[in-house]
C-alpha cells in the first residue's frame, strides 16, 4: 500500500475504512479516502496492555497536496512521541472539547473570561444533543441543526436573536472545536468549518454613525436612570464597561480630571474634561461616598451589558435609530478625528492604540487635513 504520492492516493477507492501504512512496530499511518478529499489518522498498540488506539490528524487542507503525506507522517510521529512521554489518548465529546477550551482560557486569561464561556456552554450546549456527540463522529448536519436551534432561540428578553448575537454565541463553540482540532483530538474540521461561519455584516449597527442630533434623540428616548450613562458615552469615547465601573473617587472635581483605572486597554489613564462634560460628573458625584458608582441603575445596581442592552434597544427604536452602546463610542471617535484631533490624543482618550485609530479612522484624518489646507488657501 502506497499513500505517499498524490497519484497513489487518487487511485484509491472512496470508503469509510482507512488505508494503512506501517510506520514502526505497532504504529500505522492511515488515510480515509472520501468523495471529495480525505483525512489522515494514526493508530498504535500499547505494548503495556496490548490495547489499540486511534486518533485523527486532520486533512491538511492548508498544505499543498504533494506535501500531505509528509505533513501527516510528521504529525503522527509527534503524536506518538507525546504518547510515549505519558500522554493519554482520549475520545472527546463536544462537551469535553468545550470544557477543555474553558479550562485553557482560565489558565491563560483568568477566571472572569472563562466564566462567560462556561455560562454560554451551560446555556447553549450542555443540555443539547450535540454535547454528547464524539468529535470523530461529528458531522456538518449535527452542527447545522445546533446552529438553527440557537438562531431560533429567543433572547433573555423574549426577542428574536439578531445576527450579531448569533455570531457572539457561536464563537466559543467554534473556538473549542478549533482547539480540539489543533491538538489532534479530531481528524478534520470539516464538520464546522463552514457551518459555524459568522454571519457577514452583522455588526453594522456597532459601526454606524450617529450625529449630535441623533444622539440627543437617543438620550431623550431612554428611561431616566439610563440617561446619565448615555450622556457620558455621547461625550467621551469610552467603552460602556469602563463608564459602568467608574466611582466617585475617579473624578477629581478640583481639576476636572477623570481617571479611568482599568478597562479593556489594561492600563489606567487620565482625561481632562471640558466644563460641559464635567457637570455630568459633578452631578453624579454630589453627596456620595468615594467608593460609590457614579452611574448606575435606579435600584443602585451597576450597568452591565445584560441590563443596559434591552433598555438601550428600546430607546434606539423609539428614536428611530439602529445602534448599540458601542455606536456611541464609534461616533465620538469619528467626531474627534474628523475635527482634526491627532490620532495619538484620540487613542489615549479612547484607551486604544494609534494603530487601531489609523486602521479604522485614518481616512478621516485626510479629510480634516484637506479642510485645514483649504482654510490656509483662502487666507
Amino acid at each position: 500500500m502506497k499513500l505517499d504520492t498524490v497519484g497513489a492516493r487518487a487511485k484509491l477507492e472512496s470508503r469509510n475504512a482507512p488505508y494503512w501504512v506501517r510506520l514502526a512496530s505497532g504504529q500505522h499511518l492511515g488515510y480515509r479516502k472520501g468523495t471529495s478529499g480525505g483525512a489522515w489518522m494514526v493508530k498504535w498498540r500499547d505494548p503495556a496492555n496490548g490495547r489499540r488506539y486511534q486518533t485523527g490528524l486532520g486533512d491538511f487542507a492548508g498544505t499543498p497536496q504533494a506535501q500531505h503525506y509528509d505533513a501527516a507522517k510528521k504529525a503522527a510521529e509527534q503524536w506518538l512521541l507525546h504518547i510515549t512521554k505519558g500522554g493519554t489518548p482520549q475520545v472527546l465529546t463536544v462537551a469535553d472539547a468545550c470544557t477543555r477550551y474553558a479550562d485553557k482560557v482560565e489558565r491563560e486569561r483568568g477566571v472572569k473570561s472563562a466564566a462567560d464561556i462556561r455560562r454560554r456552554i451551560g446555556q447553549f450546549v450542555a443540555e443539547q444533543p450535540i454535547a454528547r456527540i464524539e468529535l470523530d463522529k461529528l458531522n456538518p448536519q449535527h452542527v447545522r441543526q445546533w446552529r438553527e436551534w440557537l438562531q431560533d432561540l429567543p433572547t433573555m428578553y423574549g426577542t428574536q436573536r439578531s445576527d450579531s448575537s448569533l455570531n457572539r454565541d457561536m464563537t466559543f463553540l467554534r473556538a473549542a472545536l478549533n482547539l480540539a482540532f489543533a491538538e489532534h483530538c479530531v481528524m478534520s474540521d470539516a464538520a464546522w468549518r463552514s457551518t459555524l461561519k459568522p454571519v457577514g455584516g452583522a455588526d453594522k449597527a456597532r459601526t454606524a454613525y450617529l450625529d449630535a442630533d441623533q444622539r440627543r434623540a437617543l438620550v431623550d428616548a431612554a428611561q431616566a436612570d439610563l440617561q446619565p450613562f448615555l450622556k457620558v458615552l455621547c461625550a467621551i469615547p469610552l467603552r460602556p464597561g469602563a463608564v459602568a465601573a467608574l466611582t466617585v473617587k475617579d473624578y477629581d472635581k478640583r481639576l476636572n480630571v477623570l481617571t479611568i483605572p482599568q478597562d479593556k486597554a489594561h492600563a489606567g489613564r487620565k482625561i481632562q474634561l471640558p466644563p460641559g462634560t464635567a457637570t455630568l460628573f459633578e452631578s453624579a458625584a454630589k453627596g456620595r461616598l468615594a467608593g460609590a458608582l457614579l452611574f448606575h441603575r435606579g435600584d443602585g445596581a451597576p450597568w452591565i451589558k445584560d441590563n443596559y442592552k434591552h433598555p438601550f434597544a428600546k430607546a434606539a427604536t423609539a428614536a428611530g435609530l439602529t445602534a448599540t452602546a458601542y455606536t456611541l463610542r464609534h461616533s465620538t471617535i469619528t467626531d474627534l478625528v474628523s475635527g482634526g484631533v491627532d490620532t495619538l490624543t484620540v487613542a489615549r482618550i479612547a484607551g486604544t492604540s494609534v494603530l487601531m485609530i489609523d486602521r479604522h479612522y485614518g481616512h478621516l484624518t485626510g479629510v480634516a487635513a484637506a479642510a485645514a489646507l483649504d482654510k490656509l488657501a483662502s487666507m
